[in-house]
């Protein structure tokens, strides 16, 4: 029997051209975050209250001509993430 264990965390690294004030905004205004954690036709909505060890909740539903997706994501790993076809 395989037992594997998955990580419980990552460290990624990038460098992004842009000013520092850009940046911290397009990972904590809301409006913003939509824009690069959903496709626009999904309607992303964002629950966040920014206390520390809160979770950060995004929802979005994508309708195509014959299904709906539905995604839930939540950064507390107490909370699952899922997918609704």
């Amino acid at each position: 029997m395989n037992h594997y264990s998955a990580p419980t965390s990552f460290e990624l690294s990038i460098i992004i051209n842009a000013p520092i004030e850009r940046v911290w905004a397009s990972l904590t205004d809301i409006e913003q975050m939509k824009t690069w954690m959903g496709e626009l036709e999904m309607a992303v909505q964002i629950d966040v209250d920014w206390v520390i060890g809160s979770p950060i909740v995004v929802r979005g539903v994508h309708t195509f001509p014959s299904r709906t997706l539905e995604r839930s994501w939540h950064s507390s790993p107490k909370l699952a993430s899922h997918t609704h076809i």
